[in-house]
């Protein structure tokens, strides 16, 4: 038999064995994770390039309990040339989540990053993979602070979606109604799709599309009056009362967000 195929390849995978070894242990190889709502906290965030040379921030997340406690979650934002105004929106309402820093220009991210790593906040982060690929995102939905800090007792289990009667998950997927205001004029559609990680979509009125941001979206629902009844008995057959869709507009502003 020819020369033993483990000895053959033993040399390379002894120069990378140790840290492959901790990636595996610690879950980061592919970021397999179940989507879902986690209680994480924030253990380190550096500033780094991608394998293209374009800025880029990670963030890396430790699990705090369920079944990838102790585990490491990395959020990665790069700045690409063709989106670079989005993602830096992005890098700093991540910054300002996690610490409520006002950032006055691109270098004082660095002095930002340090004070991140030195307070590692807790949080509550929900992980999605976007869908038609296997990359999951962390989108991170507030800081816990104080007991809701401290106690586990009575979290969202991890896996579980997130609870869609809470006030500040109102949100919107594709094909939900929603109204914009276009050059002046008040325009209501459907949205066909989401673009630039989730921050924009594109509204369908009629024949158009409407890039816009989802921030400036209003969610339009529709529901349907409920028509009293008595328990008498007409003497005639009572006519037909048509139930008529009614428009109810809620406007969330800056909290509209894309369905996780």
């Amino acid at each position: 038999m020819s020369e033993n195929i483990f000895k053959k390849h033993s040399k390379l995978m002894s120069s990378v064995w140790k840290k492959a070894k901790q990636k595996a242990d610690s879950g980061q190889l592919g970021d397999i994770f179940e989507d879902g709502r986690y209680k994480m906290r924030l253990v380190d965030a550096q500033a780094t390039e991608s394998q293209k040379k374009d800025f880029m921030i990670v963030f890396s997340f430790n699990f705090l309990e369920g079944e990838y406690a102790s585990k490491i979650k990395k959020a990665f934002r790069v700045i690409t040339p063709d989106r670079a105004e989005d993602n830096l929106a992005r890098i700093l309402l991540d910054i300002n989540k996690l610490g409520s820093m006002e950032i006055e220009d691109f270098e004082q991210i660095e002095s930002a990053l340090e004070e991140l790593r030195d307070l590692r906040p807790v949080c509550r982060i929900t992980l999605k993979t976007r869908s038609g690929s296997d990359y999951q995102d962390a989108y991170i939905d507030k800081i816990l602070t104080g007991e809701e800090a401290e106690n586990t007792e009575d979290e969202v289990e991890t896996g579980e979606e997130v609870p869609v009667e809470e006030p500040a998950e109102e949100s919107v997927d594709v094909g939900s109604k929603v109204s914009f205001d276009w050059k002046g004029e008040k325009l209501e559609g459907e949205i066909k799709e989401f673009t630039d990680n989730d921050t924009k979509a594109k509204i369908k009125v009629g024949s158009k599309i409407y890039p816009v941001k989802v921030e400036d979206l209003t969610l339009v629902v529709e529901t349907e009056e409920v028509v009293e009844t008595t328990d008498e008995v007409p003497e005639e057959p009572a006519e037909d009362v048509e139930e008529t869709p009614k428009k109810i507009v809620k406007k969330v502003g800056k909290d509209l967000k894309k369905k996780k």
